[in-house]
This record gives C-alpha cells, sequence and structure tokens, in this order.
C-alpha cells in the first residue's frame, strides 16, 4: 500500500505495483491475489508492524509459510496500540504516554506486543499519582 498519489517506486520491475486507498482494501486485494497463486509463490512484505501483522495472518491463512513469506519494517516508526482497560486499537501512535482516544485513560506504551492482536500494549501510566505523567518520549 502506497500513500495516495505516490508514484510507482524506483527500480521496481514488472506490474508489481498495485496502489490502493487503504490497508483494509490493499489486504482484501493480497487476499485475492494469493488466492490465484500458484505452489511455490514467494511473498516479500514491507511495511509498518501492524500492516506486516496482519498481512502475514493473510498469507499464512493462504498457505504463504516459511521460507515462502519474508518481511521488511519501514516507514514512520509509529506502534498499533490497545489499551488494556477498554480493549480499544489505535494506530500510528508515536509517543508514550498518550491519552487513550476511546477512553481518555493516559497510557504508556509497553514494549509486550501481541501477535494475535497485531499491537502494543497501552497500561494506565498515572494510576497510583492521577495527573502526574513522565515526559512524553517519541518511540
Amino acid at each position: 500500500m502506497a500513500p495516495i498519489g505516490a508514484g510507482k517506486p524506483e527500480g521496481l520491475g514488472g506490474a508489481a505495483y498495485h496502489p490502493h486507498p487503504s490497508r483494509a482494501t490493499a489486504l482484501t486485494a493480497f487476499r485475492g491475489h494469493l488466492a490465484r497463486a500458484k505452489m511455490g509463490t514467494q511473498v516479500h512484505l514491507a511495511g509498518s508492524e501492524a500492516f506486516l501483522n496482519e498481512a502475514t495472518t493473510v498469507a499464512s491463512a493462504c498457505g504463504v509459510v516459511g521460507d515462502g513469506l519474508t518481511t521488511e519494517l519501514c516507514g514512520p516508526a509509529t506502534r498499533r496500540v490497545q489499551c488494556v482497560h477498554c480493549k480499544g486499537m489505535m494506530d500510528e501512535v508515536a509517543v508514550s504516554p498518550l491519552a487513550c482516544s476511546h477512553c481518555g485513560v493516559n497510557l504508556t506504551v509497553r514494549d509486550h506486543y501481541s501477535r494475535r492482536l497485531g499491537a502494543f500494549m497501552g497500561v494506565c501510566v498515572d494510576a497510583e499519582a492521577p495527573g502526574v505523567l513522565p515526559a512524553a518520549s517519541r518511540l
């Protein structure tokens, strides 16, 4: 998936470039391509952690596993975070602490990553001293 308006990446040969307006659309198209793939197809995925988790799940469900699947983390250093208090998901989180966009709880982003959820854990940072927050830092 490329940003809207982005041109074909330099050095990409063949007809392998398929821009999509959203991650959900790209994953639907990817699932369709894999449904028509032949045995021995190899897939290389590049993107954010959230995209790689979702696309790897799609590829695995379609039988692309092991050496047939490689991944490359690239793009901005952001994370997908799940608030453990309300279970809300937030994409493209770049700083910690932050306020949950669903329930408003002040969260710190832990290094714990759930492959099942495709997200890092966000836990209340000021439970013992409400309103007292550590300095914000980039992830």
